[in-house]
């Protein structure tokens, strides 16, 4: 028998696999983008390493389930629930009807017999610094804007960006941002945008807190810009452990 050599590729199809073997997807880095973010996850651009944090970012967060604490209720409550229930009555709180601390007292009262905090959480939020936010400059826009109507709380949005606007990535595919803005109101020349803040800040560290926030900030920023039509006038940060406010350029 005679000894056959090698078959004979056809060129044409010799050139398409070689086109197949070298194909690169071109939008790969799209691939690896979250659908959706939140405005307190972008906080990572104020952070010294941006990069890094917004690698982390874009890997998506890790599951964090804890285990149940059937003890809670006999426990001192942490920092963040404590700041929670700060959060929950500046909520509902009425300016108009909180002008002393015994004032403030009583509406938390009414707000957990009416069952918007347990009794646990009323006792852990500190009056005096709700009365001081009420006595800064801010307490007079707060008691305008809730005269004029225009003051809103716990505001909920959900807007599309593209992925370059938002994350600082090389792709233009769209990104749900989520967000929750804890007070905003319409001034005259423009909106106001203010975020509660109940860390325990030192003075001297405030600066570097708010350029930690500043992302965040001006998310809320864009979000509300978009939603309202109207300019941005402030966007501020009230810290209710000592009472100083700051201003996101």
């Amino acid at each position: 028998l005679g000894h056959a050599g090698p078959p004979q590729l056809d060129a044409a199809a010799l050139r398409r696999l070689e086109e197949t073997l070298a194909f690169s997807y071109p939008h790969n880095a799209a691939t690896a983008l979250p659908s959706k973010v939140t405005a307190t996850e972008l906080k990572h651009a104020g952070l010294p390493n941006p990069e890094a944090e917004g690698a982390a970012l874009l890997r998506g967060p890790r599951a964090n389930f804890p285990k149940p604490d059937f003890r809670a209720a006999e426990k001192p409550l942490t920092p963040q629930e404590r700041g929670t229930a700060t959060h929950r009555v500046l909520q509902y709180l009425r300016f108009d009807q909180a002008q002393t601390r015994t004032d403030i007292a009583r509406q938390i009262a009414h707000l957990a017999e009416a069952g918007y905090l347990t009794a646990r959480d009323a006792q852990a939020v500190k009056v005096e610094s709700v009365e001081a936010l009420l006595r800064s400059d801010l307490g007079p826009r707060l008691l305008a804007a809730e005269a004029a109507g225009t003051v809103r709380r716990e505001f909920r949005f959900s807007l599309l960006f593209s992925a370059r606007a938002l994350l600082g990535v090389d792709a233009e595919e769209p990104v749900l941002l989520q967000g929750v803005v804890d007070c905003w109101w319409e001034e005259p020349d423009g909106v106001v945008i203010l975020d509660y803040k109940t860390d325990r800040i030192k003075p001297d560290a405030v600066p570097e807190r708010t350029a930690y926030y500043a992302s965040q900030l001006k998310a809320y920023g864009e979000a509300m810009a978009r939603i309202t039509g109207k300019p941005i006038k402030q966007r501020l940060l009230y810290i209710l452990h000592n009472g100083m406010v700051a201003e996101v350029e």
